[in-house]
């Protein structure tokens, strides 16, 4: 069954933001969270219809990235 919901961005343009937690190899001890603002959202639809969010994210050290929604999380202050 299809909802009517239509679909917003979580995130807005210059809102911090980190990277969610990635299991890497056995230890999460070597992995480093990145943090960043996000500076734009890009909106792309499948084939069925449904839009999905990415964002270009400055991050503090590493560059831009385009990331999709669900890579990202709201950095708590």
């Amino acid at each position: 069954m299809l909802s009517n919901k239509t679909s917003t961005p979580k995130y807005k343009i210059n809102q911090r933001v980190k990277e969610r937690i990635r299991p890497v190899g056995n230890t999460l001890n070597t992995y480093r969270t990145k943090k960043g603002v996000v500076k734009n959202i890009e909106v792309k639809t499948n084939k069925v219809g449904a839009k999905h969010y990415y964002y270009t994210v400055f991050w503090d050290k590493d560059g831009t990235q385009l990331i999709p929604q669900n890579r990202i999380t709201e950095e708590s202050l």
